[in-house]
């Protein structure tokens, strides 16, 4: 099972429910935990946020991010921390180092609770959502070399 984002708890939610039915698990940039998501705000930003119930900002990339505040409420929901020890199948992890989404930081944090076969990528110069070809290139290669093997 392969997400990106929140594609990727999605999947690694799934996997940790159902362990016995993902022979490998890959949660590309995912979000680890809402909570700790929700830490890289100031209680200014988050204030500010609810009160006009959208946030924008300009990544680094130059992309815009629009997110409704609905947006984070759900995303506290979830947490892959307190059941990652369930995560028993090979997991490949994919990060960017300039993904102010969810950073490797958080990545690392996840990566470190899991047991078993594990692997974390961190792409260099790359940002949350992939798209320059050489970082698509070489996720490419990461899961070629990974599939090969299981």
């Amino acid at each position: 099972m392969c997400g990106h984002s929140l594609g990727g708890i999605c999947s690694a939610l799934y996997a940790e429910t159902f362990p016995e039915k993902v022979k490998a698990l890959a949660p590309i940039s995912t979000v680890v935990s809402g909570e700790i998501s929700k830490a890289r705000y100031t209680k200014e930003e988050l204030d500010e946020w609810e009160k006009t119930g959208r946030q924008i900002k300009t990544r680094t990339d130059g992309t815009i991010k629009r997110l409704k505040w609905t947006h984070l409420v759900d995303r506290v929901k979830y947490d892959l921390l307190p059941k990652s020890n369930l995560l028993t199948m090979p997991v490949l992890m994919v990060v960017g180092d300039t993904d102010e989404s969810t950073p490797a930081k958080h990545q690392q944090i996840l990566f470190d609770k899991l047991p078993g076969q594990k692997e974390l990528h961190i792409i260099k110069n790359a940002p949350h959502t992939f798209k320059d070809p050489q970082h698509l290139e070489e996720i490419y290669q990461i899961f070629d070399k990974r599939i090969k093997t299981i």
